[in-house]
């Protein structure tokens, strides 16, 4: 499963492709959301973990392109900053979410 990066198409499409500042990529945290991609789907991630610059969540939407890229809702994935298309910064249900997928893996 290859992801897109989203800060190589900015750089390629400029300010008809906006991501998030390298500011709001550094606030990431457990229990916010990172919208990431796999050809040709977007989708919503919940961060459970953080290792440097790489993230490891649960895809939290269901997704209609399964068949292409193989990956499905409560699935666990790893990606980096640079595949973050958007943030939604976490509250107290996300955060008890991701605390709760921490503990049960």
């Amino acid at each position: 499963m290859e992801l897109t990066d989203a800060q190589a198409m900015h750089r390629e499409h400029g300010d008809r492709f906006q991501v998030p500042s390298p500011e709001a990529l550094a606030e990431i945290n457990v229990g916010y959301f990172a919208k990431v991609c796999a050809e040709p789907e977007r989708f919503w991630v919940l961060v459970t973990a953080l290792f440097g610059d790489r993230l490891r969540g649960i895809i939290d939407n269901d997704l209609l392109k399964s068949d292409d890229h193989g990956l499905h809702c409560g699935d666990i994935i790893e990606f980096e900053l640079r595949h973050v298309y958007a943030i939604q910064k976490s509250d107290a249900a996300s955060l008890a979410m991701a605390r709760s997928a921490t503990n049960a893996t």
